[in-house]
């Protein structure tokens, strides 16, 4: 059993975790393309609520796709090009589960610094998140070594206790 740390996330190592959303304003705009062509295509007189959505989702579902996923892209790639880089903060230190009052946000305890990282349950966010207490693969009481860019955790490795 290695006594080394355990690799919990690594922004380096994973490609796009909002590849959903992107993938969504795409099928969105295929939809509306579809329904576009059913219109000029089918009766003499194409209803207008067809066409309305049609062109509603043939705009949007691509505008989505390219605004949305590119803002996401855009932040993930920018946890990776700074772990590359080597332009992050080391953080060091105990996590603490306990001190937020409204629950809201999780510590690192690092010598007399306190790091607070709010918790975030959707997937979609760029970088390392943890749902609520005890999620994530850590619990209060672990030892983390955290790479952290602007408050955002692009790397985390628990050591063992």
């Amino acid at each position: 059993m290695p006594n080394g740390p355990a690799l919990l996330y690594d922004a380096d190592r994973v490609w796009f975790p909002a590849w959903p959303v992107a993938a969504w304003g795409v099928v969105a705009g295929l939809a509306g393309a579809a329904l576009l062509l059913v219109a000029r295509r089918g009766a003499r007189r194409s209803s207008v609520i067809v066409r309305a959505a049609g062109t509603v989702l043939a705009i949007l579902g691509p505008a989505w796709a390219v605004v949305i996923g590119a803002g996401f892209y855009g932040e993930h790639a920018r946890l990776r090009a700074a772990l590359r880089a080597r332009t992050f903060s080391t953080v060091e230190g105990i996590v603490h589960d306990r001190f937020a009052r409204d629950g809201s946000a999780w510590l690192v305890e690092s010598g007399r610094a306190a790091h607070w990282y709010g918790y975030a349950a959707s997937r979609l966010a760029p970088g390392y998140h943890r749902a609520g207490p005890g999620t994530g693969g850590l619990r209060d009481g672990d030892s983390v070594r955290i790479a952290d860019v602007d408050g955002r955790i692009a790397r985390v490795e628990r050591y063992p206790r």
